[in-house]
Formats: C-alpha cells, sequence, structure tokens
C-alpha cells in the first residue's frame, strides 16, 4: 500500500494508457534497470502491438502494469510504475523514435 493506504492498480497496458491524461509516469529507484533487448522482448511487444493496432488479435494480453496513482495537484497525478516498467520504457522508446 502506498502512504495514504491505497493499494496499488492494476490494469492491462491499453486501459493504462487511456486513463494517463495529464499523468507523470515515474519509476522507483528499486526497479530493476532496463533490460530488454531489440532482437526478443522489442521484438516481440512490437509484433504484438502491430497485430491488436490491425485487428489480426481481436484480444490479446499485452501484460499488466501495476501502479500507485498518486495526486499531484488538483491537474495531476503520478503513477508510480511497480510493474511493466520494460514495457512502458520500450513504448515510449519506440513512440520518441518514430516522432
Amino acid at each position: 500500500m502506498n502512504v495514504k493506504g491505497q493499494p496499488p492498480i492494476r490494469t492491462g497496458i491499453l486501459d493504462f494508457f487511456r486513463n494517463s491524461s495529464g499523468c507523470q509516469f515515474v519509476i522507483p529507484v528499486y526497479q530493476r534497470n532496463y533490460t530488454w533487448t531489440a532482437g526478443k522482448e522489442v521484438k516481440q511487444l512490437l509484433n504484438d502491438l502491430e497485430k491488436v493496432l490491425t485487428g489480426e488479435y481481436h484480444n490479446h494480453f499485452l501484460g499488466i502494469m501495476i501502479y500507485l496513482d498518486k495526486p499531484i495537484d488538483f491537474s495531476a497525478r503520478e503513477f508510480s510504475v511497480i510493474d511493466g516498467q520494460q514495457r512502458l520504457t520500450t513504448i515510449f522508446l519506440t513512440l520518441y523514435v518514430r516522432h
């Protein structure tokens, strides 16, 4: 539980993004370093995402996100990522590179 006694939230990655407007993502210091490789985990995630987006997979499990939702002020929130850091980082890096 977090400081205010709220339990971590567990959700699918697509719902995580749908609910993250105005959020700051934080990776706690106790999380392991980014270890995914381009030829294995990154390739698999991107292939799965492509199949979901093109409709080849109608229902596909892309992994879960576990996070703590902490209000920063009246209009912003902090999502402290407990599980899903590798997927989240990969997606952000991919979006950044394609920008």
